[in-house]
């Protein structure tokens, strides 16, 4: 075949390859509106890396999960700061552990011995989970809420409360809760 004539049918098949691609593109982005790509990765894939990170002493962010953490923290809406830990852990505190293998949960502290962690989500009335200390991976120091592009520091006095009212709500957190459900449904 003629060396000229291949150079132009590969040339002109890049040329085809490329505008099918564009159009593709175009469209996905004028269907979803995607200001951004967003790639999902599983849990058990993804936070080993995150471990590794924080384990180096760097801070992640990264976005929130599932419902467990639920009025306060929303899936897929708001986004948890975490940190490597450096001072010792407390009840309230808001951590990331695996609790089991490759069973991670972002959930707070209400129990904590030398020997073992307990944690609930806030939105989880009944179930918990008890691990070693050594389990945890990170704690979080901030939230970005909202959509805001403020992060909420777990410092904060508004925080500081909200965890505080929330925890002393324990025995009717599961009221509010089913509230906040019915509520949910409406909008």
């Amino acid at each position: 075949m003629n060396t000229p004539l291949l150079i132009s049918l590969l040339i002109g098949v890049a040329i085809v390859t490329m505008v099918i691609l564009l159009g593709r593109v175009r469209r996905l982005h004028r269907k979803q509106r995607l200001q951004h790509h967003r790639v999902e990765i599983p849990n058990e894939k993804l936070i080993p890396y995150i471990a590794a990170d924080i384990k180096r002493g760097h801070t992640v962010t990264i976005i929130v999960r599932g419902v467990s953490m639920r009025p306060f923290i929303e899936h897929e809406r708001d986004k948890v700061v975490l940190s490597p830990i450096t001072t010792p852990l407390q009840v309230g505190d808001v951590v990331l552990a695996e609790y089991a293998p490759k069973r991670y949960a972002l959930h707070r502290i209400i129990k904590l011995s030398d020997s073992s962690i307990t944690m609930q989500g806030d939105g989880n009335p009944y179930q918990t989970e008890t691990f070693p200390p050594e389990a945890v991976i990170g704690r979080a120091t901030a939230f970005y809420r909202k959509g805001s592009s403020t992060p909420l520091s777990v410092e904060s006095r508004t925080w500081r409360i909200y965890s505080r009212v929330w925890m002393s709500l324990t025995p009717i957190r599961r009221y509010l809760l089913g509230i906040h459900r019915r509520l949910m449904l409406l909008t």
